[in-house]
């Protein structure tokens, strides 16, 4: 396929993902779902984590959630997401965790040193930033889709007749046979 650039599907006569007129301004038209407007185009680079020319991770800065300030984090990257689970899904995580959480992952700015004298309601925006940065909302989204689909598919089954009960211990026992 020839490099095609965003603005070069609107014009070219096909149809497009909105079935949207091809010459209709993208800013003006809603999502195929309707689920948003004046949305841009994902770049794979708004996905990635940037590395300088030693491997080292470039931080990005992160807007603060509910202010107009930003920080300078490190994306989570490399398992940091179930390494950190607790601080992340804020499920009683200790204050060394966040601690750690926080130097680990902000470089400039509020948090940098850990908790230190930060207020309570500050540290969950700033966790919320790193996850910001990291697409981590992205990451639940799909998660959560999938759940949904798998229990569309459940409901499905289990209107055709099917015992899922049954057929979840068949599938258990063969798993744990495959083990040994």
């Amino acid at each position: 396929m020839s490099d095609i650039e965003p603005g070069d599907l609107m014009n070219s006569g096909e149809p497009t993902p909105t079935n949207a007129p091809a010459n209709a301004d993208p800013e003006e038209e809603g999502t195929r779902l309707g689920d948003g407007e004046g949305l841009e185009v994902a770049d794979p680079a708004d996905f990635s984590i940037q590395r300088d020319g030693e491997g080292d991770i470039i931080p990005v800065k992160q807007k603060i959630p509910g202010t107009d300030k930003a920080v300078l984090v490190h994306p989570l990257h490399g398992g940091a997401v179930e390494e950190y689970s607790d601080v992340l899904e804020g499920e009683n995580a200790d204050d060394e965790r966040v601690d750690e959480f926080l130097e680990t992952h902000i470089v400039r700015g509020p948090g940098q040193n850990g908790i230190g004298d930060l207020h309570d309601y500050v540290i969950p925006a700033l966790i919320q930033a790193v996850k910001n940065s990291s697409g981590h909302d992205l990451f639940i989204g799909a998660q959560e889709q999938r759940s949904k689909e798998v229990a569309a598919n459940m409901r499905m089954m289990e209107a055709m007749g099917v015992d899922l009960s049954d057929k979840m211990g068949e599938l258990m026992e063969e798993e744990m046979g495959e083990d040994e």
